[in-house]
């Protein structure tokens, strides 16, 4: 695989974030790989931030803070501990803050969650979604793991404050977020408690200290409408790497060898099954594994978190 990467059909490898690029060439260091292939690698290896466009405006300070979570499965985007925090918010601030709980709720706790006045959502359409971003100031993401974290972004995109996850499984964060300037960070391990004290207090910091709220409002807003997460930086970056590969001359695949490996039945694991079933190496730089059938061996596809160019 390492081999198709660095042959000339490879224009380019695009990756989500320096430090998915950094692991891939990494792991293949400590695979025992050449160095020569290494370094053509790492030279045509680039990162492009996604984005998405960011609200026309910056939501208006309104007597009641809104806090909102997002998790489309409650295993790792923290589920546990947000109903901690939540119901600590609640008992700090009555009826002063409003609580929103959009995704996949733990068994046993949606009752809780609704006793304590929490506006409890499923996983909702895009558009309803972010209707509630838009309704909201604080995003709060005690995730315990993300490939890149797009619900960071929309978040950001839609002006919001932000209080995340840092650590192990969110070792790219930084490089995203400037800490104290566009979110807080909590660290991410410990248990349910330890954590959800650290958020409590980080989200309490917010509601308590308006000028501190918009101001990672306000340069959230300007990071995703201008700044390295938005689509106009995105975009040129994409228009010089496919540029880039324009100009190498670079034919298409053989056409019956291409329907030949279209054929092949594949199986493709999701970011969150690599990640919990253990496969430490692909998680790592953010990608998936296809198993192909009939195959001796799985093979790493960098689909998620990089883009591979013919």
């Amino acid at each position: 695989m390492a081999a198709r990467y660095a042959s000339g059909r490879c224009a380019r490898i695009l990756f989500r974030t320096e430090y998915a690029r950094w692991a891939f060439l990494d792991h293949l260091t400590s695979r025992g790989h050449q160095p020569e292939t290494i370094e053509k690698l790492s030279a045509k290896s680039d990162v492009v931030y996604p984005a998405v466009p960011a609200s026309p405006a910056i939501r208006q300070p309104e007597r009641s803070v809104s806090v909102l979570y997002m998790g489309r499965s409650s295993q790792d985007k923290g589920a546990l501990v947000a109903v901690e925090v939540f119901g600590r918010l609640r008992a700090r601030y009555g009826a002063g803050v409003r609580l929103v709980f959009v995704g996949s709720c733990p068994n046993g706790v949606a009752d809780r969650l609704i006793a304590t006045g929490v506006e409890l959502m499923p996983v909702l359409p895009r558009p309803a979604y972010l209707e509630q971003l838009r309704r909201a100031d604080i995003f709060l993401s005690p995730t315990t793991f993300e490939s890149f974290g797009m619900g960071l972004v929309e978040a950001a995109a839609a002006g919001l404050a932000i209080v995340c996850s840092t650590g192990p499984g969110m070792e790219h964060i930084g490089e995203l977020f400037a800490p104290g300037d566009n979110a807080l960070f909590v660290l991410n391990a410990g248990p349910v408690a330890q954590r959800a004290a650290g958020f409590t207090s980080a989200v309490s910091g917010l509601i308590d200290n308006e000028s501190l709220r918009q101001r990672l409002a306000m340069n959230n807003h300007a990071l995703t409408s201008r700044g390295r997460l938005s689509l106009q930086q995105r975009d040129e970056r994409l228009g010089a790497v496919y540029a880039h590969a324009a100009t190498l001359g670079v034919q298409p695949a053989d056409a019956r060898g291409a329907s030949a490996e279209g054929d092949r039945r594949i199986t493709d694991w999701s970011d969150d099954v690599c990640h919990w079933a253990g496969q430490h190496c692909t998680a790592r730089i953010g990608g998936r594994v296809i198993v192909r059938a009939g195959s001796r061996s799985a093979t790493s596809h960098l689909g998620s978190g990089e883009e591979f160019l013919p």
